[in-house]
């Protein structure tokens, strides 16, 4: 039998079992480097609900200016 590993999400604080999610592109759309956000995202995991309220839309907002910029 294997034991379950727990983490804790860096946003909602909730208990959750299992890998979780990186949070690579939430840093850097809330004012990290990128540098700071590849480290940051592998370090912290979160879990699905605040994936999808917060990392998802974060990783939007930057696909987004990259996107304007390549316009211009």
């Amino acid at each position: 039998m294997t034991e379950e590993f727990v983490t804790t999400c860096p946003f909602c604080e909730q208990k959750f079992t299992g890998h979780g999610n990186s949070t690579h592109g939430y840093w850097e759309a809330n004012g990290k480097t990128r540098e700071e956000d590849a480290k940051l995202g592998e370090t912290f995991r979160c879990c699905d609900v605040c994936n999808l309220n917060k990392v998802i839309p974060a990783r939007l907002f930057l696909m987004s200016q990259y996107a304007k910029s390549r316009k211009n």
